[in-house]
């Protein structure tokens, strides 16, 4: 029982800590490149983490993330992506499980001006575990749990620079949720039912980033503490004869993460970036990370506004705004398109108040003296 208890924390500890997950490294998405294009990106790492309140266990995990987004005019950046995680845990007695993820986000991330940002992620999965434990006198019990898992986060941070150097404080609340389940275990001729109860959690993290930023490349160490307020696991479990059992463990916790990091961008299209953490808490603590991530730009970036119906240039970039302090302006003319004469069409110039004088224009189009074309400016 104590074992099966344990295969179902680890699944329930990996998705807390996939909730807690920024897709990527957050500042990638927002430090968009030159072009505004739409994004691609993917990320790896290997995680390993320790609990100990009554349950022992050990989970070592790669994990893979990828995913695409678009930068939006109204200074939204949003995207989708997928996720999935492979682990071998370890139990009390030699147990050991294959636990799994996988999941589909959607996240998104608004800039509120002075370096200040909103994020928002939105993920679903499937979780699953294929244990093999044991009990204190070496009786085998083998099973497998599978669930399905929701997660919602928002965060808020906003960073200050000053001389090439920066530091970014942010704060974030993740809430996740589990259903219940019913599934079985079996060891020698005996069947063990669990009935495991819904799981919700509400994890809040704050963190601090401080780093020196390079024309290519930004370096950075990061503090975080996470809290989880409310986590219990619930379970029943009853061999079929009618001696029912019910436990009930709080993952309730404190626990704090120290990371190293930095990025280096290899050309106008693209960033690479590479961190380790080392975890610490007195039930819960990653004992040590280690990911890479690598983020491309793709497509022709933003289209430019749509001109107004009937104007036409004689050559790209023609309908660029002459500059203020101009001596050469152009002359206006009359309808595009049509080489009507301004005075001639009431639609190409305005009419004057009554009593103002007209001003001296040429029916002519302008010249640009820099160049071979002539420009007719509507």
């Amino acid at each position: 029982m104590k074992g099966t208890r344990e295969a179902i924390m680890t699944s329930i500890l990996d998705w807390r800590n996939h909730a807690l997950d920024s897709i990527h490294r957050i500042d990638l998405l927002r430090d968009r490149l030159p072009g505004d294009r739409d994004g691609v990106w993917a990320k790896v790492y290997r995680n390993k983490f320790l609990y100990k309140n009554g349950n022992h266990i050990s989970d070592n995990y790669t994990a893979f993330q990828a995913g695409y987004d678009r930068n939006y005019d109204n200074g939204w950046i949003a995207g989708a992506g997928i996720d999935y995680l492979d682990g071998s845990a370890g139990y009390e007695y030699g147990g050991h499980g294959d636990n799994k993820l996988y999941s589909f986000n959607v996240y998104g991330s608004k800039d509120l001006g002075n370096n200040a940002y909103f994020d928002i992620t939105a993920k679903a999965g499937h979780v699953e575990n294929e244990y093999h434990v044991f009990n204190r006198g070496g009786r085998r019990l083998d099973g497998e749990y599978q669930n399905r898992a929701y997660s919602f986060s928002t965060r808020l941070g906003k960073r200050f620079v000053s001389r090439g150097f920066y530091w970014e404080p942010e704060v974030q609340l993740a809430y996740t949720y589990m259903g219940g389940k019913d599934f079985k275990g079996r060891s020698e001729a005996e069947t063990l039912f669990v009935h495991e109860h819904p799981y919700q959690g509400l994890i809040g993290h704050a963190g601090l980033e401080i780093g020196k930023q390079n024309e290519r490349s930004t370096f950075y160490g990061r503090l975080g503490i996470n809290h989880d307020f409310t986590g219990q696991v619930k379970g029943d479990y009853s061999d079929g004869n009618g001696n029912l059992k019910r436990t009930e463990y709080s993952v309730k916790d404190t626990w704090y993460d120290v990371t190293l990091g930095g990025d280096y961008r290899f050309s106008s299209e693209g960033k690479f970036y590479m961190e380790i953490s080392k975890g610490f808490g007195s039930h819960y603590a990653n004992d040590w990370q280690i990911g890479a991530g690598l983020r491309m730009l793709v497509g022709s970036g933003k289209h430019p506004a749509a001109s107004t119906a009937g104007e036409k240039t004689s050559f790209p970039g023609a309908a660029k705004k002459m500059p203020l302090n101009s001596p050469k302006k152009p002359a206006l003319t009359g309808t595009a398109g049509t080489g009507t004469p301004a005075a001639a069409s009431k639609a190409a110039v305005k009419q004057p108040e009554k009593g103002a004088s007209l001003p001296e224009t040429s029916n002519r189009p302008a010249r640009i003296e820099s160049g071979e074309q002539d420009v007719t400016y509507d």
